[in-house]
């Protein structure tokens, strides 16, 4: 099956005017509001259909496979009961992907044209290297694999392809991390969500779910080896099978009904935010999510500081030599510290002479990827390069720097751990704690640094990604225009993806071992680092 693309004799306002009027249908008399940003979720009165326009070839195509998706949320979810039920983020994750069963059952029992629509989409997303059930399984934290396998599982049940594709790889992965007995249980007790009635009833199978997950804390007890939170192959030797336990139980408050695409690399949120409402990264946290994060991460990167240092002076080395340099001449009146040298092969250069040069005048944007794909291991060694060279620019007078993040944590895209105006210090303080968790929302995070750097009154700017995830070749293409029109210099490190480059200067690694060396490599390829050092 091959995806449905807009016909190119639709005008754009034809087709957002075509898919709000078939989506209408499906809400009855529901008053629905249609925003045509992603990602694709709905609060029972804004429906979300995506992060793209009309003008995109696959718009009616996502539009009305996500919206008819959406709608139902909108006419058979209970939103209150939903609210209530996600008491913890691993309570949320469970609810929600056994809501979108549900609301995919109803859908295909109720409206023949369903689940075709739904089909184009997954195969588009799959093809697309967006579909999360397609993902490596052992990239996922162990909720995450939990929530993504059980979806699988129960839509497989029903014979919809894309998972019979993935069910069974995904339930081996899950199988070399948890008790054969206790898979069997979680996936015997979700299978009452085919005949569930309503959100209240999924909300009572997801705590069913709940209770036999907090059972882990003895069975971790009698299997001290097994680690079932953290990355698989990382060097992590802790025993962190209890810590799943406590996220079933821990209790804090939820926000609101929200339902990312299957397989979207973008982290649902509980309200809209615009690209000047980013939140900045916490200081000091209670999310529970947040806090265990901070500690893991935290001890691993203080395990880093030798190779921070050692990167810190290679980065200011690159950076500031030129404004350290001077060269012999035959008049001065400071002697180099060679001159005896010199002297003795008739060498009448003896003393030196600062060069002048123009001062460096740059404003740096870094974009850091802290997706759950970026594991311990990978995210650690990420975390010291851009410390390192942070550092570095901190040092060098004329330059300003801005760091952000993507995901941020509450479910925002985006978090800012260094305005131009914060300092060096309130960087240092934020920045080691930063953990991974959530997807990949690339696309929002190069619009934020293309749209901070448009601002700039600087000579040079210049941005920084880092990132693991992938995204759609088309609106890749379409930053990649933004970019060159804005006259930003780009620097892309891509961890372990083919990613079409963004940038001439991209690098490809495959081993967090690479990605110091690489962010080097891609600092002393920029005319910047060409300009005002070596």
């Amino acid at each position: 099956m091959k995806p449905f693309y807009s016909p190119s004799n639709f005008s754009a306002r034809q087709k957002r005017e075509h898919a709000e009027r078939f989506l209408q249908s499906y809400g009855n008399d529901h008053n629905v509001r249609f925003v045509f940003e992603g990602p694709a979720r709905t609060d029972g009165k804004t429906v979300w259909l995506g992060d793209y326009t009309p003008e995109d070839e696959t718009f009616l195509m996502r539009a009305l496979a996500h919206g008819m998706h959406e709608m139902l949320h909108v006419t058979d979810t209970d939103m209150e009961a939903f609210r209530k039920a996600c008491v913890n983020p691993l309570a949320g994750s469970i609810i929600n992907v056994l809501e979108d069963v549900r609301i995919d059952t109803l859908g295909m029992a109720r409206y023949p044209g369903y689940r075709v629509w739904r089909d184009i989409l997954t195969e588009y997303l799959e093809e697309a290297g967006l579909l999360k059930a397609a993902a490596d399984a052992d990239a996922f934290s162990l909720g995450e694999l939990i929530a993504v396998w059980l979806q699988t599982e129960l839509m497989a049940q029903m014979n919809v392809a894309w998972a019979e594709r993935h069910h069974k790889r995904l339930r081996n992965a899950l199988l070399a991390r948890m008790n054969p007995e206790t898979v069997a249980s979680l996936l015997k007790i979700s299978r009452a969500t085919h005949t569930a009635r309503t959100t209240d009833d999924v909300c009572k199978i997801a705590r069913k779910i709940l209770t036999q997950l907090q059972g882990l804390d003895a069975h971790s007890k009698e299997n001290p080896e097994i680690d079932l939170f953290s990355e698989p192959g990382s060097e992590s030797d802790a025993s962190n099978i209890q810590e799943l336990a406590r996220a079933a139980r821990q209790v804090r408050p939820v926000t609101p009904v929200q339902e990312a695409p299957m397989g979207s690399n973008a982290p649902t949120r509980s309200e809209t935010c615009s690209d000047d409402s980013f939140p900045d990264w916490p200081d000091e946290t209670q999310d529970p999510q947040l806090i265990e994060d901070a500690k893991l991460y935290s001890e691993r990167f203080v395990a880093e500081t030798a190779a921070v240092k050692r990167l810190a002076r290679a980065f200011s080395h690159i950076l500031t030599a030129l404004s350290r340099q001077a060269f012999p001449e035959r008049n001065g009146s400071t002697l180099t510290e060679d001159f005896i040298g010199r002297i003795a092969v008739n060498d009448n250069r003896l003393f030196l002479k600062d060069v002048p040069r123009k001062k460096p005048d740059a404003d740096v944007v870094i974009l850091l990827d802290r997706s759950g794909s970026m594991g311990l291991t990978r995210m650690t060694k990420a975390k010291a390069a851009v410390f390192s060279l942070m550092q570095a620019l901190c040092d060098v007078p004329g330059i300003e720097t801005t760091v952000a993040v993507f995901p941020g944590p509450k479910k925002t895209p985006i978090a800012l751990v260094k305005k131009r105006e914060d300092s060096a210090a309130l960087f240092r303080k934020r920045f080691p704690g930063i953990g991974a968790f959530g997807a990949t929302p690339l696309t929002q995070a190069v619009r934020f640094g293309i749209k901070t750097l448009k601002a700039s009154r600087h000579a040079n700017r210049l941005l920084f990604v880092i990132t693991d995830g992938a995204s759609r070749a088309d609106a890749l293409e379409d930053l990649r225009d933004d970019l060159q029109a804005a006259g930003i210099e780009s620097a892309f490190l891509n961890i372990d993806t083919d990613n079409p480059p963004l940038s001439e200067n991209t690098v490809y690694v495959a081993e967090s071992e690479e990605i110091a060396g690489a962010l080097l490599k891609l600092v002393k390829a920029t005319r910047f680092a060409k300009t005002y050092g070596r």
